[in-house]
């Protein structure tokens, strides 16, 4: 009777029980290790891979009877495809699902048409190679109709999370060069993947203008389907290689495993309770990066949601990841200029998961997106830290406002004043004064009301609001106006950007109207009317491109990558052209220079979260976590610092070009 009483209790009182009874963990692992003699793909250790991911996955509550394998000669194209198709089945409402690839992946080219799934800026889909994949098109018998793309897989994701709703969790992991354009050197790594794409040997289909719209590996899917989170062990340019570990079993006493399988099970057997992806991805990046530097796993999905739960945390703003460890206390960060860091800024330093302070830091060198820095105790290479931002040197990033009315003794005029000076008082970036970058313009209107308009000096309005005689700005009201400072204040300093760097040697960027123009001189162009923009390197490296649009009444944003694409796809190999055919002025836009910067690196940049603010960000990318505000206001043992001064930050270049818009 008390068994019973209890139960009831339970079931009244926990909204969550029948959830939880109801919720089940399944788990599909597909390694690839042996492939055909005649497939010219070489045999790899991914059979290595299951024991760990087993034992990774069983530590959070999966039974050996919930994960189902597929192994070698099993995982042909078809078989894994109806194994996705059986998960999909049997996922039900709530339920955690995880799935695993571990095998060979390449490039392959895009189809030809949008009917046909043509979706892909870049011009190639992701593909993993299944064990009747060949890594080269034979024109008698295999052109490519084996290799298993990106939308193939997007079909059985999108069926799994819609079945699962968004009270369940999918976990993908790709432990398989997915892409990749160019081999790091590793001569005693073994790779998972053909460094060189699929080229299809009747068409020759090798590469497309980019005229289409990417969706990006995750897709769009309704608000009711769960979040899914994609790791991959590298980013679409590169190789990914296994890691060797010690074992005495092994004839030569040496185990290889899968980089970003290793990294998994290092890292889901260290979580601590509520740990959400993003602390997942950090420690499995710092396995992987530990292990092989140059290789730069990547994450797409929300990474707020904890790992194989339903529930999400909630972000913390004001943080950065350590990128690189280098020598005994160095680091690396990428978040430079744009993100108000500059030599001297003071940094905390924390252990991933941790709310524990574990040292100080100070910055030490910066460019425009990454910085270099020295903390006070050492580093481990294999752990992942966190930085935040404690002491920031502006510079550049700070703005005097001149208050202005043209009413005086005006005591509701004097009042918003007084309030204004007081709200901005604790930003140490902004300054009251009569030589301003920007004017808040207080009028009274005959109306009773008071006008305000925010206005930079070339007379654009950035914020307006109308007031109520003797009303006062609330907090809502605050928050908007400042965010709009911000907003002027990160556009002045993009259009102060110099042209030129390292990189922009070796590349062209040109603007060509679809309309023919008469003045050589300059480009004119009325608003709806056409462009192509075209990027070329003739360089020796590939290089990651962005592009940023400042308009002419300083509106800003990032055109490329757009939303939901992943930055690494957006690639120049040494002799290519990317031309965007679908260009066009927009139709509401205002008389006056509209130009485009154009910023080339060697490593993956990410601008959007700190140029188009966004409540909620459903990607995020390895190399520049950016956070969604950063304008904010120890240990006694000394270690041997690092000597960074020899290091060097990424190389950018940056082009600007640009026409002029008319209307008539």
């Amino acid at each position: 009777m008390k068994a019973l009483t209890l139960y009831i209790l339970l079931f009244l009182c926990c909204g969550n029980v029948q959830k939880v009874f109801s919720q089940k963990k399944l788990a599909l692992i597909v390694a690839i290790g042996e492939y055909p003699q005649n497939s010219s793909w070489p045999a790899i250790a991914s059979i290595n891979d299951i024991r760990y991911i087993k034992a990774a996955l069983k530590q959070h509550g999966f039974s050996d009877k919930s994960i189902d394998t597929l192994k070698n000669s099993k995982a042909t194209k078809k078989a894994i495809l109806a194994s996705l198709t059986n998960l999909a089945k049997k996922a039900a409402k709530n339920d955690i699902v995880f799935i695993h690839f571990a095998c060979h992946g390449q490039q392959v080219y895009d189809q030809l048409t949008a009917e046909e799934g043509k979706d892909e800026e870049d011009g190639y889909d992701e593909a993993l190679a299944p064990y009747d994949s060949k890594g080269r098109c034979d024109p008698v018998d295999y052109r490519g109709e084996n290799h298993l793309r990106d939308d193939d897989l997007h079909k059985k994701f999108n069926a799994i999370r819609s079945n699962i709703g968004s009270g369940g969790s999918l976990l993908v992991l790709i432990d398989a060069c997915h892409s990749g354009t160019a081999s790091r050197s590793a001569e005693s790594l073994v790779s998972r993947g053909n460094p060189k794409p699929f080229i299809d040997c009747l068409t020759g289909a090798e590469k497309y203008f980019a005229d289409v719209a990417e969706t990006g590996f995750i897709g769009k899917t309704s608000d009711t389907a769960a979040n899914m989170v994609v790791i991959s062990a590298s980013a679409p340019h590169q190789q990914n290689y296994q890691v060797q570990l010690p074992n005495k079993k092994m004839r030569d006493g040496i185990e290889q495993v899968g980089s970003l399988s290793y990294g998994f099970y290092k890292a889901a057997t260290e979580l601590g309770p509520e740990s959400d992806y993003q602390l997942l991805f950090e420690k499995i990046k710092a396995v992987i990066q530990g292990n092989i530097p140059g290789q730069i796993p990547m994450i797409e999905g929300n990474t707020q949601q904890r790992v194989f739960s339903g529930l999400y945390n909630k972000e913390e703003p004001g943080y950065a990841t350590i990128r690189q460890v280098i020598g005994q206390t160095g680091f690396s960060i990428d978040k430079g200029l744009l993100n108000n860091i500059a030599p001297g800024s003071v940094l905390t330093v924390y252990k991933a998961g941790s709310a524990e302070p574990y040292t100080e830091a100070t910055i030490e060198k910066v460019n425009n997106f990454q910085s270099l820095g020295v903390a006070k105790k050492p580093l481990n290479k294999l752990e992942a830290y966190r930085v935040k931002l404690d002491a920031l040197n502006y510079g550049d990033f700070s703005a005097a406002i001149f208050l202005r009315s043209k009413e005086k003794g005006n005591k509701n005029i004097d009042a918003l004043q007084h309030q204004v000076r007081n709200f901005i008082k604790p930003y140490r970036y902004l300054s009251i004064g009569e030589n301003a970058d920007m004017m808040l313009d207080m009028a009274p209107q005959p109306d009773g009301k008071i006008s305000l308009a925010l206005l930079e000096k070339n007379d654009s309005i950035r914020w307006s609001k109308q007031l109520v005689s003797g009303d006062t700005l609330t907090k809502e009201d605050c928050e908007l106006l400042l965010s709009k400072i911000k907003n002027a204040i990160r556009v002045k300093y993009l259009r102060s950007l110099d042209d030129g760097g390292e990189l922009a040697k070796g590349v062209e960027v040109k603007i060509t109207p679809h309309k023919e123009q008469t003045n050589p001189a300059e480009i004119f162009m009325e608003p709806g009317e056409g462009f192509n923009l075209r990027l070329t390197n003739n360089g020796q490296h590939t290089v990651f491109y962005t592009i940023i649009n400042i308009t002419a009444d300083n509106k800003i944003s990032v055109s490329i990558p757009g939303e939901g694409a992943d930055p690494a796809n957006f690639q120049l190999s040494p002799g290519t052209t990317k031309e965007f055919k679908r260009s066009k002025v927009d139709d509401n836009a205002v008389a006056g220079k509209e130009i485009f910067k154009v910023i080339f690196s060697n490593e993956v940049i990410d601008l959007r979260s700190i140029l188009e603010r966004k409540k909620e960000r459903s990607l995020k990318i390895s190399l520049q976590e950016m956070v969604d505000d950063l304008f904010k206001d120890g240990e006694s043992e000394q270690a041997t610092r690092s000597d960074v001064s020899n290091v060097s930050l990424d190389e950018t270049g940056i082009i600007t070009v640009g026409f002029t818009v008319i209307r008539k």
